[in-house]
């Protein structure tokens, strides 16, 4: 069984700068049958960089007071099994995306409540 994490993020954070900072962090690029960019870390948590389709809403149900356009979106999956390796990864990542970007995202467990927020503070863990 697995988990999508769902990754939205203002304009500070576009696409290209993401998959770089993914091959930064050591994710690989990997073939995907449907064309669409996927990248994978050896911890078996994988992530797919996409642009924001239209739409500048927050799609998370509970995004923790944040209120921005979204530029750009990823989903991030991880097999239950690997979860705990796996979040090393992730974390990794948001403390990059938020040090090197300064975007405001927000990370939140298949579009309903939030992980991880970023609002100018550093990285928060929601509780």
């Amino acid at each position: 069984m697995s988990l999508d994490l769902w990754l939205e993020a203002d304009e500070r954070l576009s696409r290209p700068t993401l998959i770089r900072l993914l091959n930064t962090l050591g994710a690989s690029r990997v073939a995907s049958e449907t064309g669409v960019d996927q990248y994978a870390y050896p911890s078996g948590l994988s992530a797919c960089p996409m642009e924001n389709e239209g739409n500048p809403r927050i799609k998370a149900e509970d995004p923790r007071g944040l209120n921005f356009k979204v530029n750009s979106r990823c989903i991030l999956r991880t097999d239950l099994a690997s979860y705990d390796e796996s979040v090393g990864d992730l974390k990794r990542l948001l403390f990059e995306i938020a040090s090197q970007t300064g975007a405001y995202f927000v990370v939140s467990s298949q579009l309903e409540s939030a992980l991880y927020v970023h609002q100018g503070e550093g990285v928060e863990a929601c509780k």
